[in-house]
């Protein structure tokens, strides 16, 4: 059984069947920088600021802000009077937010070193423990910023008003939950359209002259990926079903408004972004994006299948409150809206292909590094018939681990935008 956010000293001995494994990689954290490739989302837009040991557990984010262009006439002196003069100047804004520690580990199995071979390929345990870490370090950032952001943009709002609204954040240094469910179950009744086209039409005006946002610059991004794709555009992530959607009307659109807009090109591929829209947007895709039940609350994408009776018992499914969700979350995105720590390996240690040597490997060191440890306690009986705890000085089993220091420092907030709307299905 998969078990989260679980006390410290929970469930200190849960042995996995020896049976399943036959072979323990020790090389597995190659396999890191492969998911981090997959499932990162946030890391590509957030300025990363390397972890490093006993760095504290408060980052501060100190941010330049540019002079304000306060006048919207210009005159000057005419060339035989005395000249007039602006003053400019640029001024620092700061604010502080907490490093946060989330444990990872395996169950504890035999490991018997006389009869494992060691193999640089990633056995299933390492995968998923170097996978959920960095779907975690995904879902913390995603989480910060979606309760961090002050606006929030409803597509078609049943009420009338504007489609950009206020909305409760969280206040420095401390991330919490200021979205509550309460807030979350009236903007669900108030959202009335899907995301349409042209909804996202509609929001180009709304984030660079309402909001005073700046499109991305096309240099190469964060974690390293080819920036072109976003070279003088926002970023609209979404999730798949949005993008299948784009070839429909939607909830509040008026049909075959694609066929009626030619400046639209969904074919164009570059590096992690998806094509161009009306020459101002391009898409990154969520494998699991946002959705909001209708009670308000968040349900999680995939659950066990507990059935005893049903042909795929045991198996990882989707959870069907998230298939059902009628709201979805997508998110605007403007240039350099937050900081956050590096979270993996550093890439270019593993990108080559070539071997490295232990030593080498054991001499780096960064937040979510997977370890492997034989420091354990056993269970084992006395001579009394009682189970008492014995050290694993014979090295017969093992656990692997991971701790992930993560944090997060707004820049500009303004320049993430959460957009809620109805789910649709493509109908053509």
């Amino acid at each position: 059984m998969n078990l989260v956010d679980q006390p410290r000293a929970a469930q200190l001995w849960r042995e996995q069947d020896r049976a399943l494994y036959n072979k323990l990689p020790i090389y597995f954290n190659k396999r890191v920088v492969d998911y981090i490739k997959y499932y990162d989302t946030w890391g590509k837009f957030l300025k990363p600021i390397d972890w490093t040991p006993n760095m504290g557990d408060t980052m501060r984010g100190i941010n330049k802000v540019p002079a304000p262009i306060i006048r919207a006439q210009a005159l000057p002196n005419a060339l035989n009077l005395t000249p007039k003069k602006d003053i400019i100047e640029v001024r620092e804004t700061k604010e502080d937010t907490q490093v946060y520690r989330h444990f990872f580990e395996s169950d504890v199995f035999d490991f018997l070193p006389a009869f494992t071979d060691f193999l640089e390929h990633i056995d299933k345990h390492s995968d998923e423990i170097a996978e959920k870490l960095t779907v975690y370090k995904d879902l913390f950032y995603r989480t910060a910023i979606f309760h961090g952001s002050p606006y929030v943009y409803i597509c078609n709002p049943i009420d009338g008003g504007a489609e950009l609204r206020s909305a409760p954040i969280w206040t420095s240094p401390q991330i919490a939950l200021s979205k509550n469910t309460g807030y979350l179950q009236n903007v669900v009744a108030l959202t009335g359209g899907g995301l349409s086209l042209e909804n996202v039409k509609k929001m180009g005006p709304v984030v660079y002259t309402d909001l005073g946002a700046k499109p991305f610059q096309g240099q190469v991004t964060p974690d390293g990926s080819d920036g072109k794709g976003l070279n003088q555009k926002f970023c609209l992530v979404c999730g798949t079903e949005i993008w299948d959607g784009f070839t429909d009307g939607g909830v509040g659109a008026t049909g075959n408004y694609l066929l009626n807009n030619r400046a639209i090109d969904l074919d164009i591929v570059t590096g992690p972004f998806t094509g161009s829209l009306f020459g101002r947007w391009t898409t990154k895709h969520e494998r699991y994006e946002l959705r909001i039940a209708a009670d308000g609350t968040i349900p999680a994408p995939e659950t066990v299948e507990e059935g005893a009776a049903n042909h795929d018992y045991g198996d990882t499914i989707p959870n069907p409150a998230y298939v059902n969700a009628p709201i979805g979350v997508a998110f605007i995105v403007a240039s350099e809206p937050y900081k956050a720590l590096r979270v993996g390996p550093p890439p270019s240690k593993f990108a080559s292909g070539s071997n490295m040597s232990m030593s080498e490997f054991n001499g780096m060191d960064w937040s979510g590094k997977v370890r492997m440890t034989r420091n354990l306690l056993i269970p084992s009986i006395n001579e009394a018939g009682q189970t008492v705890l014995d050290t694993n000085k014979r090295g017969e089993k093992l656990q692997l681990f991971a701790d992930g220091i993560m944090g997060i420092s707004p820049n500009r907030r303004r320049h993430i935008v959460p957009v809620f709307y109805r789910r649709t299905r493509t109908q053509t």
